[in-house]
């Protein structure tokens, strides 16, 4: 998606990401327990990427599930905790679209 970007570049939008989610888990209200730990997990996974990308020049992917007939795409823990940092903001939002009275 940004394979047109330096590592500089990829860098300066993850930073711009983080920032950004740490505006919205400043904004969550304390009593929306699951947002908050779905954002940690965000910015704790784009931190991890952040810190192959600087270290090493691209981020290491290390996770495939792989059978004879059928293959998903290669992936690292930090991955696995954006998407499911991600997947609980949404849940959140859900429930607490729930919670609210109706007229």
């Amino acid at each position: 998606m940004f394979s047109s970007l330096s590592d500089t570049g990829l860098i300066a939008v993850a930073a711009v990401v983080v920032v950004f989610v740490l505006y919205l888990a400043l904004k969550t209200p304390p009593n929306q327990v699951l947002a908050r730990i779905g954002f940690a997990l965000i910015v704790g996974g784009a931190l991890g990427n952040v810190i192959d990308r600087t270290v090493y020049g691209h981020v290491i992917d290390y996770i495939l599930f792989h059978t004879p007939i059928w293959s998903f795409a290669i992936f690292n823990l930090a991955d696995v905790f954006i998407s499911v940092g991600a997947a609980a903001v949404v849940l959140d939002e859900f429930l607490s679209w729930r919670r609210q009275p109706r007229p």
